[in-house]
């Protein structure tokens, strides 16, 4: 059966005069005698005009888009212009042809919408080219299509709404009229050098607004091939990034401050404060006994200041770092070195080992050290026993390492297990700034462990936070245990 051209305000026959069809035209004049005609379905094509008598031709598109949507639609303007060709497109049309063209356009544009369509229903073609000027009239990406020369010859309202310039406005010209003065030229060459070269193009761009605002896109640029595999357009998809941008300039501004308040606290601060701590050793002998609490009182302000420094150096570098490569670390040497700092800036405190510390590695970085250097520093500052004892373990259990640190002093209440590793929460007793434990939980879970606090309830023997390290019963088991210190266990996956 032939196919049927249904021509609505266009003379079919007077237009494709001495043109050879292999289809059937028929015309009507109004939309009204257009629609009876669809009713019958055997209609395969329709080619409207702009001007009609009850209508016009983009409202009369949209609706056989809606009613209608097996019909090919070509619009057919006495006089047209890009933006119409747009507005045509985004109303349902299929194809677009002026009546200035020649006549073999029109008959071209009618053999691609049949071959779009049928009385059967709509082909996979159809169906494809309608679901994607759908998704692109809806997209909320920006999205324009170019000429090979740059010339706009579509844009989807999400352009209209992100730059400001309507279809009418941005149709004819070229994006250049977006730039920024933001990128050179040599960012402009490579770009089209990309795209002539029919390859895809992706990256940031400043554009700026009709109003003179500026916007920063997620810009992926792709060719559109033709049936010889010639480029005949370019797409262009934009990404609206400016909010993320902005974020990550203020970011990379508050990095760049607390790197330079980082080296002020490791370098600076840090040697003046052993400089004090080192003449006040010297005032020693130059000191008599009323003021030899004062400077005793001076030199544990001084060394607290220098934990303090210590403790902040590291918080910074963790925040310096929090997206930086993790490594297979080793976990014996990190704790025996920070067992030995200890040792050295605690004497009065006795660190103890039970067993060997297993020759496992973690997925860590040089932080790893600082989980355990506060972990003991805490298990000392806050022990209230006049001699301060601290027992350090640690078991490889399938493929997950438990480290305990036991220690014989006040403990943990219940009410401030989980509080106690709060950005700021103290310890018992503590004039400290809680940065400590904090750190430690930060750090232990960014490397994909966990850390928590239970009793030591054991007898008030040494022998009892030896038991504590080994991993002995944390409940009583006479009347004569009691809750005695605090257990801070540290479970982390081995590599």
């Amino acid at each position: 059966m032939r196919k049927r051209v249904l021509g609505v305000g266009v003379g079919l026959s007077e237009t494709l005069d001495g043109e050879t069809t292999p289809y059937t035209l028929q015309s009507v004049e109004t939309a009204a005698e257009a629609r009876e005609q669809l009713r019958t379905g055997t209609v395969s094509t329709v080619v409207t005009a702009r001007e009609l008598p009850e209508t016009d031709g983009l409202t009369f598109c949209a609706e056989l888009d809606r009613d209608h949507p097996s019909v090919p639609v070509v619009f057919y303007p006495a006089s047209g212009s890009e933006t119409l060709a747009s507005d045509a497109l985004a109303a349902g049309a299929t194809d677009y042809v002026s009546q200035s063209a020649a006549r073999d356009r029109l008959a071209s544009g009618i053999e691609r919408a049949i071959e779009d369509g049928g009385t059967t229903g709509e082909t996979a073609g159809g169906r494809d080219l309608r679901s994607f000027r759908r998704a692109v009239e809806s997209s909320g990406h920006a999205i324009l299509i170019t000429d090979t020369d740059g010339t706009v010859e579509y844009v989807n309202p999400a352009f209209e709404e992100l730059t400001g310039y309507s279809r009418e406005e941005i149709i004819g010209r070229t994006p250049s009229v977006l730039q920024s003065g933001e990128h050179d030229t040599a960012f402009y060459q490579d770009l089209w050098g990309t795209i002539l070269d029919g390859e895809v193009w992706q990256g940031n761009v400043v554009n700026e607004c009709a109003d003179g605002e500026r916007v920063v896109v997620d810009q992926t640029i792709a060719p559109i091939h033709d049936e010889r595999g010639e480029i005949e357009r370019f797409v262009a998809i934009n990404r609206d990034v400016t909010a993320r941008s902005e974020s990550q300039r203020r970011v990379e501004r508050q990095r760049d401050g607390l790197d330079v308040l980082n080296q002020m606290v490791r370098h600076d601060i840090r040697n003046d404060l052993q400089v004090v701590s080192t003449y006040l050793g010297i005032l020693e002998d130059h000191i008599d006994e009323d003021g030899r609490q004062y400077l005793e009182m001076a030199r544990e302000s001084a060394t607290n200041a220098i934990g303090l420094t210590k403790s902040a150096r590291d918080l910074a570098e963790m925040m310096l770092n929090a997206d930086g490569d993790r490594e297979p670390t080793p976990v014996r040497e990190a704790v025996s070195s920070q067992i030995e700092e200890v040792r050295s800036t605690h004497d009065h405190a006795t660190v103890t080992v039970d067993g060997a510390i297993p020759a496992v590695e973690v997925q860590a970085n040089e932080m790893l050290d600082s989980v355990f250097w506060n972990l003991l520093t805490n298990a000392v500052e806050h022990n209230d026993s006049n001699e301060p004892e601290v027992a350090v373990s640690a078991t490889d259990r399938d493929g997950t390492l438990e480290v305990r640190v036991v220690d014989n002093g006040p403990g943990v209440p219940d009410g401030q297990k989980e509080e106690i590793f709060g950005k700021g929460e103290k310890g018992l007793e503590s004039d400290g700034t809680g940065i400590g434990l904090y750190l430690v939980q930060r750090l232990v879970e960014d490397y994909g462990g966990r850390v928590w606090v239970e009793d030591r309830l054991q007898d008030q023997s040494t022998e009892g936070i030896k038991q504590a390290a080994d991993g002995g019963s944390r409940r009583p088991t006479d009347g004569q245990s009691t809750a005695d210190g605090a257990v801070f266990i540290v479970e982390l996956p081995t590599v």
